[in-house]
């Protein structure tokens, strides 16, 4: 994200954890030449998380698209409201059908929105669908597997051009 004055810094959110036994997620660093990277004290870290510790299954979340593993391909400027209200396209895996844990996965594109220049985004939100404010955008046409599978869908999105409306996302 470019600042907000000419004097302040970049933001670069990218896919990590925060050490052993944590989720993965999305965190912010924050850089002035692009060589030189710090955590901003004012983020959390993770700022985005799936909602089961990645390897780990829950029954609560076993038709959650972004399960386990939620990170980010792009955020932008939501370009529909003002400065600090960011979209974020992010991939999103699930990776416990019928509620045992395998690798190969169900791949989705998930969108989230932040008011606060990315602070904080929407916590997961159990089922298919997501909540209002962080939801699939882009799932394969097969539906969710219920037992062991290849890899089917999408994953690590990075925009999307509405050819229509002659906007970038």
């Amino acid at each position: 994200m470019p600042p907000p004055s000419s004097t302040g810094p970049y933001l670069v959110f990218g896919a990590s954890n925060t050490g052993a036994g944590t989720t993965w997620g999305a965190v912010v660093l924050e850089t002035t030449d692009f060589v030189n990277f710090t955590l901003p004290a004012s983020y959390s870290r993770p700022v985005l998380i799936s909602p089961v510790l990645f390897g780990n299954c829950n029954p609560t979340y076993e038709t959650t698209f972004d399960q386990g593993y939620a990170a980010p391909g792009s955020v932008v400027q939501d370009p529909t409201l003002p400065p600090g209200n960011l979209i974020m396209l992010y991939e999103a895996e699930k990776h416990c059908p019928g509620g045992a844990y395998q690798f190969p996965f169900y791949g989705t594109v998930g969108f989230a929105r932040s008011s606060d220049n990315g602070k904080t985004w929407p916590a997961p939100v159990a089922g298919e669908s997501g909540g209002p404010s962080r939801h699939p955008v882009l799932q394969s046409s097969d539906p969710q597997p219920t037992g062991p599978h290849t890899y089917l869908g999408d994953a690590i999105p990075s925009g999307f051009v509405d050819q229509n409306a002659n906007n970038e996302y």
